[in-house]
Order: structure tokens, then sequence, then C-alpha cells
């Protein structure tokens, strides 16, 4: 698979690199070419930089690229540094439980979070929840 280790030292020039390596959406490069990043995460990183996530590879600018790595090396430095606020977001809208992270996702600003000290309870949390819901949409259904 060749991908890259998140938690080492990327240089910008390695990053752009690989990245460039693959053609189609700047997220799936993200996600395809480093260990351990989810697409939520690549959207999450793509958003923090300020760069369309559908951009295609070859339209992305230097200065989108700046921003792609600097995002990426922070996030991952807190990440080394043991900096985590694992959180289940939920539309409350619809009630439903959208998804969980170990970072708080910025990109879904209009939706709620339940933050909680580790995430072995985020993974408790959302299995339940999402066990209680579809137990209650099997039964009206």
């Amino acid at each position: 698979q060749n991908k890259l280790n998140p938690l080492d030292d990327i240089s910008k020039d390695l990053f752009i690199k690989n990245l460039e390596e693959l053609e189609g959406p700047i997220f799936k490069s993200i996600y395809s070419k480093f260990l351990g990043i989810s697409p939520i995460i690549a959207k999450e990183i793509c958003y923090r930089a300020g760069v369309n996530q559908n951009a295609i590879i070859k339209d992305i600018s230097d200065e989108q690229f700046d921003a792609l790595h600097k995002v990426f090396c922070n996030l991952f430095n807190d990440i080394n540094s043991n900096k985590y606020s694992p959180c289940i977001i939920i539309d409350k809208k619809v009630d439903k439980v959208v998804d969980f992270s170990c970072i708080n996702l910025t990109l879904f600003s209009d939706l709620s979070y339940i933050n909680k000290d580790s995430m072995s309870r985020i993974l408790e949390d959302f299995y339940r929840t999402k066990d209680i819901k579809d137990r209650i949409n099997q039964r009206s259904s």
C-alpha cells in the first residue's frame, strides 16, 4: 500500500509528492496515502485548510498545498502530544448519530457534539445509541 505514517515528520515536499501520485478529489488522496486517516478526517483537514474537499489534485495551488500541509502537521502534532477531543456528532434535527471522532470535527459546525474523556467511552456510547435506534426503527417498520 505504501502509505506514510502521519505521525512521522512529513516534509511539505513529501506530502505534496504523495498526494500528487493519485488523481481525483484531494480528500481521497489524503486518506489513501496516509495510514489511519479516515475519509471524515481527510475532509476535516481540507475544511480547516479552506480547500474544497472535492478539488482535483492538479487544480490545487501552492498556497492550498501549504495550508493543507500546515493543518495536517498541526493535527498530527496534537495527536502525537496526546491532545484528543473524543466526541460523538449528533444531528438533533433528525435525532441521528452522525459519526464519532478522536478530534473535534469543525466541518460539522451546524451539528451537536457530545464530548467524553476517552475513545473507549465514545465507542461504547456510539454503538449503544446506534443499536437502540436501530431496534426502534425495526419495531416501527
